[in-house]
């Protein structure tokens, strides 16, 4: 933060002995636009404190778009008019940046190899075989990754269609269900860690079970995205006497 500030200041003072008022704006907003968008591109704070990086490292490039961007035209711009493309320069560059990365994260989701979706094997699944060990763990970490995500237009929905699923419901449940029972004893593998079979182990995976289970297998047209209207459809589809957040069915 005090380097962004020193560097703003003196950007400031270089500008208005050039240009009057007019200069120093220039020289001040340039010179933080560089700063900022050198500190995204390096994955640092203004402070100087590394951050987490982005999951896509065209975040990264968009930073130092803006900080190439502003700079190039601050000084086609002049001293006079150069804040204006500094502020262009830096405002293009992030945005270019963050499209890039959402075009990136599309296309990595569809684009899936041929044995993404498990090719060949939907249980049941053996413990013994170190491929199946490897699969169950693949279905397991797709499965949590949708159950983080909270975009799309069922976000807000207690049912969510079947089709979002990474992979065929029936096959993430008989995966699930296949590493319950080692967590509970009842399986053995020597590809498993011991250190999981443990009762939080086994709650979480019966939670993961029992969300499942919202899932339904029915067109995305015949499921609402209106989460009231969404509650109705899904508890009619399962037969439920109750809501789902535990008071009586409307």
């Amino acid at each position: 933060m005090q380097f962004l500030v020193a560097a703003a200041l003196l950007a400031a003072i270089v500008g208005y002995s050039s240009a009057g008022i007019p200069g120093s704006i220039t020289g001040a907003l340039t010179a933080a636009a560089v700063v900022s968008g050198c500190a995204v591109a390096l994955g640092r704070s203004a402070t100087g404190a590394a951050i987490p990086q982005p999951a896509d490292p065209w975040h990264r490039r968009g930073g130092f778009l803006a900080a190439v961007g502003s700079l190039l035209l601050s000084l086609r711009y002049g001293w006079q008019f150069g804040w204006l493309g500094a502020i262009a320069g830096y405002a293009s560059g992030m945005l270019a940046g963050l499209v890039a990365a959402a075009l990136s994260i599309t296309f990595t989701r569809r684009r899936r190899r041929p044995d993404d979706r498990i090719a060949g094997v939907t249980g049941p699944f053996d413990l013994e075989n170190e491929r199946h060990v490897r699969l169950i763990d693949r279905i397991r970490e797709d499965y949590s990754r949708q159950l983080a995500d909270e975009s799309g237009p069922y976000a807000e929905c207690w049912f969510k269609p079947a089709a979002i699923l990474p992979h065929p419901k029936e096959t993430i449940r008989q995966a699930l269900n296949t590493l319950l029972d080692f967590v509970e004893g009842r399986r053995q593998s020597p590809y498993l860690d011991q250190a999981i079979r443990s009762r939080e182990v086994a709650s979480t995976i019966r939670a993961c079970l029992a969300v499942l289970d919202r899932y339904l297998e029915i067109p995305e047209s015949e499921l609402p995205t209106d989460p009231e209207e969404n509650r109705k459809v899904g508890l009619a589809i399962l037969g439920g006497a109750t809501d789902p957040t535990g008071g009586p069915r409307a």
